[in-house]
């Protein structure tokens, strides 16, 4: 782990030995700066810290740092790497640039990383009020390396130009990898396990061929018809369906090995639309005497149409060929689903649709403009999932329907 003064501290320690290094070789007065030289600069090594980039082989480590409650679980970590331009500065008749770059560049390839011992020393070394007294960057796991990075005058000339420079010194690019930077969120212990169990039986994963409504051939379902699922491996010590991410378990009449019957109930909360199913097998892991029931394996997901049960429709006139439909719906639509209501005059007389919509008690009320005149077939359409209507024994489709006037 490392805070958020990792990435000063790096550049503060490579300020701090390139002057010891200086020092130690008799180059005394020789500036050690972390900024780029200006157009008239003091002899001396410029290390400028010019970008950051993340991590191409840890950043893809950084695992869910939150709980499914919100909760952090793990303190969010960015991996980055430090990119520098070394850039040597002095007298040319005596060779000053040469001589810096071969010390420095000796130094960094004969040390290449930053130890513990020597970012905890730094630290150490500085005073009490220094910004960088509280970095802890020698706690992080990975080491801090430098390594020499090939740079072609083209991009070279680009980065002093992007400094605004008119003259060019002796220059060498270096990178430092891997910096970590934790988040500020503090994680959430969980507690330690108080019991283990472990076991082994033999299971099938449960398998949907099929779903349909009872009597009929689609998977089209209406509230108050019971859905049929035929597949495979259903049975196990307890079994649930989850319908729309919620789970309802299965009475052992209601199932068998390659068939469930369950019926759709108001009770169940269900909304309209297209709906997932899965089949949920259950396994007890429990000590023999307080059952644990815990998943084992869902089957696939399959989808159906959970389509609205409609009522009776009253007409209410607004003028102007437009009209107020009220019709009975259960489930009736949630906030943020797509409602239509489609008319179709029996015998082809003309059709309508509408969108606009609001609720009222059990019923939701359309607003038609320009509509057709006589008797019309009605259909409700939430999210997809579209009403059936009713065929007499020809075959035709005969219900519901309302009087347009």
């Amino acid at each position: 782990m490392s805070n958020t003064l990792a990435i000063a501290t790096v550049s503060a320690i490579l300020q701090a030995r390139v002057t010891a290094l200086l020092n130690e070789h008799g180059m005394l007065g020789m500036a050690v700066s972390t900024d780029h030289p200006s157009a008239d600069p003091a002899p001396g090594v410029y290390i400028k810290l010019y970008q950051i980039t993340p991590n191409a082989a840890l950043r893809n480590e950084d695992l869910p740092t939150r709980r499914a409650e919100g909760s952090v679980s793990t303190r969010p970590r960015l991996a980055i790497e430090l990119h520098y331009l070394f850039s040597f500065v002095g007298d040319a008749t005596t060779f000053d640039p040469e001589r810096l770059a071969g010390l420095v560049l000796t130094d960094l390839h004969a040390r290449p990383t930053l130890t513990k011992p020597a970012i905890v020393d730094f630290v150490a070394s500085l005073a009490t009020d220094n910004p960088l007294k509280l970095a802890d960057l020698g706690d992080q796991l990975e080491r801090v390396k430098f390594t020499p990075r090939a740079v072609d005058l083209e991009n070279l000339s680009r980065l002093w130009a992007m400094m605004h420079q008119s003259f060019y010194g002796l220059s060498v690019a270096f990178d430092a990898s891997v910096v970590l930077l934790d988040g500020e969120a503090r994680a959430r212990q969980a507690l330690p396990v108080a019991v283990t169990r472990v076991g082994a039986r033999p299971s099938a994963r449960p398998r949907i061929v099929r779903i349909h409504a009872d009597g009929g051939s689609e998977p089209v379902v209406a509230l108050g018809q019971t859905l049929v699922i035929e597949g495979s491996g259903f049975t196990s010590e307890s079994t649930s369906l989850r319908i729309d991410g919620k789970l309802f378990p299965l009475t052992a009449a209601a199932i068998t090995p390659t068939r469930i019957v369950f019926p759709l109930t108001p009770a169940l909360g269900l909304r309209a639309g297209v709906l997932a199913l899965e089949v949920v097998p259950l396994q007890d892991i429990g000590d023999g005497v307080t059952p644990e029931l815990r998943e084992s394996g869902a089957s696939n997901a399959v989808a159906f149409a959970h389509v609205p049960l409609l009522g009776a429709a009253s007409v209410t006139s607004l003028g102007a060929g437009r009209l107020d439909v009220r019709i009975g719906s259960s489930p009736l639509p949630r906030p943020g689903q797509l409602v239509q209501l489609e008319l179709d005059v029996v015998g082809g007389g003309g059709a309508a649709t509408s969108k606009t919509y609001r609720l009222d008690g059990t019923a939701v009320v359309f607003t038609v403009s320009a509509a057709p005149s006589g008797v019309a077939l009605f259909r409700v359409s939430i999210d997809g999932a579209r009403s059936i209507p009713s065929r007499d024994a020809s075959g035709r489709y005969v219900a519901p329907t309302v009087t347009l006037p």
